[in-house]
C-alpha cells in the first residue's frame, strides 16, 4: 500500500512518498522525501494575488514530484495548499493550473485542517499521555497553535503571520537603525496577543513543527558541538530538546547578522537564512503568550500527518469494503453519531456512569416534549445531537475543573468524531458548553455566528440538558427515571402556546434531583417560553403493570 502527499506550502512544496503496513496504518517506511524552495507567497503583488511566474513554477514544481511519485507506482496521489494558496485572492489559479499541467486536484485547506494534520503527525510521535502541550506550527504564510490534554485536541488558533510573509514586509535584516526589526516584533506581538488566548495553565511543553524549528534544532545542536561557521549539522533533530533562553539567545544573535553572515551560522541551512529571525520571532512570542519553557522539536508536520490520513482511510477501504467512519481504519462498521461521541468520551476519560444517566434523562424529557408540542425543533438529528451533548457535557474536567464547560466545547469542536458535519459538531459543542450557568448570549461569538433556528436549538436542547444534569445533582442516580407532564396553555384567540411542564422525579428520596433542577430551569423556561415545576414521586412497581398510573397525561413519558 503506497501513497504520496504533497504539500503547497508558502515557501516550499514538499513530497512524501510512504509503504503502510496494511494491518497498522501507523506504521509505514519513507520511500522518498522531496522538497523544492519556490517561495510562492514572496513578492505578494499589492492587489493580494500570487505572481504569475510563482504560479507557474509551483505548478511546474508539483509536476516534478507526482512525477517522482508516479515512479513508486504510487495506489494513492494526494495534494493540499495552504496559506499562500488559501489566502491570495487568485490562489485558484494555482488549482486549476496544476489540474491543467498534471491533472491532480489540489485541496486548499483551511487552517484548522493544517493543524489537525500537524497535531496527527505529532500525536503519533510522542506520547502526550498525562501532559498539556501546545503544538505550534510555524510556516511561510500562517502558524498554528494547537493545544491539546492528554492527547485530545482543546483548542485550535491560527495566526495570519508567518516567517515568508513577515520578512517580505518587513525585511531581512536589521537595516535602518533596526527600524524594520522593530515593526516585526510589534506586527508579531499584535498577531499573537490578537490570535491567542491566554490559557488558565500553562502547557508543560512546547512541541514545535515547520522549518523554522527544524532550523532552530539544527543551531541548537551545532553550537552545543561546537561547530565552526559554514558547518551544518548532520545530526538528526526530530525529539531535540532547547530552553527558552537558548531560543533568545540566538534570535539576539541573529538578528543583528545581515543575511551573509547569518547564512554561516553554524546548523542553518543557507536557503533560509533570510526568513530566520521572523520565524524565531514568532516563536518567542508565542512562547512568551503561553507561559511555557521547555521546546520540543518535532522533524515531521502536515505530509506526515496527510499519509497517516490516507492510510488509514485506505486500510478501512479495503478491510471493509467502502471505508470505515471518519476514516478511522481498522475496518470497523460505520459508527452511529452516539457511538462517536461516546467513543471520544472514553478518550476524554468522563465519568460514564453520570453522563450516560444524564443523557436518559434528557431524552425522557425530549420525547415527551416533541410529542406534545412539535415542530421544527426536534426534527433531523436533534436527538441524537442532545444525546451526544449529554454523553460529552463533562469532558472538559480533562483540562481542568475550573470553566471545564468551556474546555468541554473546544474539545468538541476539534473532536473531529466521525459522523458528525461541522455545523453538527458546533451544535453539540455549543449545547454541552450552555450546561452550566452562563446564558447563550450574541455577545458570545460561536453563538453569535449560529443562525436563528440554531440558535433557538442549542437554547432548548440546553436547556433540557441542564434540567437532567440538576436532576442527577448528587452524580449516584437517586432520581432514576422521569415522568413528564405538558400541559398546552391557550392565548386569548385560542391558539395553543406552551404552558406548563411538570416533571416527576421517581425515586428522589433525599430530594437532592428535584432541588438541582429548580436551580437550573431558567434557560428552558425561556427557551420554550413554559413554566417548569418538578415534584419527586416513588419509583412505579414492576409488577404493577406497564401504566404510569393516575394523574399521567398525553405527552407524559
Amino acid at each position: 500500500m503506497r501513497v504520496a502527499a504533497i504539500d503547497i506550502g508558502s515557501n516550499s512544496i514538499h513530497l512524501m512518498v510512504a509503504e503502510g503496513d496494511g494491518a497498522n496504518p501507523g506504521d509505514y517506511r519513507v520511500l522518498d522525501d522531496e522538497k523544492i524552495v519556490t517561495r510562492l507567497s514572496r513578492g505578494l503583488e499589492p492587489d493580494g494575488l500570487l505572481k504569475e511566474e510563482k504560479i507557474r513554477e509551483a505548478a511546474e514544481s508539483v509536476h516534478r514530484l507526482a512525477g517522482i511519485a508516479r515512479g513508486y507506482d504510487v495506489d494513492l496521489i494526494r495534494a493540499i495548499a495552504t496559506a499562500a494558496v488559501r489566502s491570495a485572492d487568485n490562489g485558484h489559479a494555482v488549482v486549476d493550473l496544476v489540474r491543467a499541467v498534471d491533472g491532480l486536484d489540489v485541496e486548499v485547506i483551511d487552517a484548522e485542517r493544517e493543524a489537525a494534520l500537524a497535531f496527527r503527525s505529532v500525536d503519533r510521535a510522542f506520547d502526550l499521555t498525562g501532559q498539556r502541550v501546545a503544538v505550534v506550527d510555524v510556516g511561510g504564510g500562517s502558524t498554528e497553535v494547537v493545544l491539546a490534554t492528554d492527547g485530545v485536541v482543546e483548542q485550535v488558533m491560527p495566526l495570519p503571520i508567518g516567517a515568508v510573509r513577515l520578512t517580505d514586509l518587513y525585511g531581512a535584516s536589521e537595516d535602518d537603525a533596526g527600524l524594520e526589526h522593530a515593526a516585526l516584533r510589534a506586527a508579531v506581538r499584535d498577531a499573537v496577543r490578537d490570535g491567542i488566548e491566554k490559557p488558565d495553565m500553562a502547557p508543560s511543553m512546547l512541541i514545535g513543527v515547520g522549518g523554522t524549528f527544524t532550523a532552530l534544532a539544527g543551531m541548537s545542536l551545532a553550537n552545543r558541538s561546537g561547530a565552526g561557521f559554514g558547518e551544518t549539522n548532520d545530526r538528526p533533530v526530530g525529539g531535540h530538546e532547547l530552553m527558552h533562553e537558548e531560543l533568545r539567545h540566538l534570535l539576539d544573535w541573529l538578528r543583528k547578522l545581515p543575511v551573509e553572515e547569518r547564512a554561516l551560522t553554524p546548523g542553518l541551512n543557507p536557503e533560509r537564512a533570510d526568513i530566520i529571525v521572523a520565524g524565531l520571532e514568532i516563536i518567542d512570542r508565542v512562547v512568551r503568550r503561553l507561559g511555557v519553557n521547555r521546546i520540543r522539536v518535532h522533524d515531521k508536520g502536515v505530509r506526515d500527518g496527510l499519509v497517516l490520513e490516507m492510510l488509514e482511510e485506505r486500510s478501512g477501504a479495503d478491510s471493509a469494503g467502502g471505508g470505515a467512519a471518519g476514516g478511522t481504519g481498522g475496518g470497523r462498521a460505520r459508527l452511529s453519531r452516539v457511538d462517536s461521541a461516546r467513543r471520544f468520551a472514553e478518550k476524554c476519560r468522563y465519568e460514564a456512569a453520570h453522563s450516560g444517566h444524564v443523557a436518559v434523562l434528557s431524552l425522557s424529557i425530549f420525547d415527551a416534549l416533541a410529542a406534545a408540542e412539535p415542530g421544527t425543533w426536534c426534527e433531523g438529528a436533534a436527538r441524537e445531537l442532545l444525546e451526544a451533548a449529554a454523553l460529552l457535557h463533562n469532558i472538559g474536567y480533562l483540562v481542568s475543573y475550573q470553566k471545564h464547560h468551556k474546555h468541554s466545547y473546544h474539545l468538541i469542536v476539534h473532536s473531529g468524531m466521525p459522523g458528525f458535519t461541522r455545523r453538527e459538531l458546533e451544535l453539540v459543542a455549543q449545547i454541552a458548553r450552555y450546561h452550566r450557568r452562563a446564558k447563550p448570549s450574541e455577545e458570545h461569538k460561536p453563538f453569535a455566528a449560529l443562525d436563528l433556528a440554531d440558535q433557538d436549538l442549542v437554547c432548548k436542547l440546553a436547556g433540557i440538558l441542564r434540567i437532567a444534569d440538576g436532576l442527577n445533582r448528587t452524580h449516584r442516580q437517586t432520581v432514576a427515571s422521569v415522568r413528564v407532564e405538558v400541559e398546552p396553555g391557550r392565548s386569548p384567540n385560542g391558539v395553543p402556546v406552551p404552558g406548563r411542564v411538570l416533571i416527576l422525579a421517581r425515586g428522589d428520596d433525599d430530594g437532592m434531583g428535584v432541588w438541582g433542577a429548580e436551580r437550573k430551569k431558567r434557560l428552558f423556561e425561556r427557551a420554550f417560553g413554559a413554566a417548569v415545576s418538578f415534584a419527586a414521586e416513588p419509583e412505579p412497581d414492576p409488577e404493577a403493570g406497564a401504566e404510569d398510573g393516575p394523574g399521567a397525561r398525553a405527552g407524559a413519558v
